[in-house]
């Protein structure tokens, strides 16, 4: 476990802009924003049918209070979701830079040598890398969401409790606790289904004598345009786009929504809002289905593979 620490404390330290400070600044325009709106007035606001005015956040509170139950958690499940959004667009571009440069940065300043020293094997330092980006960078994000969550909804009962709203109207723990589970879990799915894109960006970051971007990104370009003038396909790159955006599991996942193909079952606000409320995991469970996530997830092994290899007998 203190070697488990010592590694994740160094991903930490060597990547604190991206993994920590990312989210935190991000997650924090958007506190700004929400809590700026609650102050000054909401505006024209859509709630059921139609849009109307609504003066107030006390009376946007008091409207929320007037609603079921379960459209009232799916109001909060959605500010607090739009709220993640920018964070969570952003978040594969940290996991890439994160991968991009670990390998690559310890050969460059030659502090491999010291992890070399250490009883750390080539293995437990490539997974530690990979941990790093897939595991470690979502967490924290995750965490830096959730705590954001738990202070506008604080901020959110003082500015509604000072304007006569009813500020219990927006508590609803319980199911908002579930949304952080399921997104927890939607991510870590994701992560599987992208881990032969990142894995491949790991192996430039220890193949790279200079420049790993250029390493990283230019052999799939070059693959995508021989493909796509030789053979008049683009086959490789909707299997990057596919990985990359976990499309077969957000597809099982809106599937819930859908009676029949191009038909929504959610139709109106209120049902939509209860829909929200309630997470649904067997959309994500369908994914294990598929078997071109198994595939990735081979080919993910196997430049796993070629990174120790690189790591522990081509450093240069």
């Amino acid at each position: 476990m203190s070697k488990l620490k010592a590694l994740a404390r160094r991903e930490l330290i060597e990547n604190r802009n991206g993994i920590v400070l990312t989210p935190v600044i991000l997650m924090g325009l958007m506190l700004i924003l929400v809590v700026g709106s609650m102050s000054f007035g909401i505006g024209e606001m859509g709630l059921g049918h139609g849009t109307r005015h609504v003066a107030s956040f006390g009376q946007l509170l008091r409207e929320i209070a007037d609603a079921e139950s379960g459209v009232a958690a799916g109001i909060v499940i959605a500010l607090m979701s739009v709220m993640s959004l920018p964070a969570l667009m952003v978040l594969p571009v940290v996991i890439f830079f994160v991968l991009l440069g670990g390998l690559y940065e310890e050969r460059r300043d030659r502090s491999f040598l010291f992890w070399k020293s250490m009883p750390v094997s080539d293995t437990e330092e490539v997974l530690a890398r990979l941990a790093g980006g897939i595991v470690l960078t979502p967490a924290v994000f995750l965490a830096v969401g959730i705590a954001t969550h738990l202070l506008t909804l604080v901020l959110a009962s003082l500015i509604g409790g000072a304007q006569g709203g009813p500020v219990g109207a927006i508590w609803y723990i319980g199911p908002l606790a579930l949304n952080w589970f399921q997104g927890a879990f939607v991510l870590a799915i994701w992560m599987l289904w992208a881990l032969p894109v990142f894995a491949w960006v790991l192996l430039a970051s220890a193949y790279a004598p200079r420049t790993p971007f250029l390493y990283a990104v230019v052999p799939p370009i070059v693959v995508i345009v021989n493909e796509n003038v030789f053979l008049h396909s683009n086959h490789f790159a909707s299997w990057i786009g596919r990985h990359l955006s976990a499309q077969p599991l957000f597809e099982d996942i809106a599937d819930g929504f859908r009676t029949a193909p191009g038909r929504v079952e959610i139709d109106d606000f209120s049902a939509l809002m209860q829909e929200l409320a309630k997470p649904d995991f067997a959309g994500i469970f369908n994914s294990f289905a598929h078997p071109d996530l198994w595939i990735g997830l081979a080919i993910a092994a196997a430049l796993l593979y070629g990174t120790v290899w690189l790591r522990r007998y081509a450093l240069a």
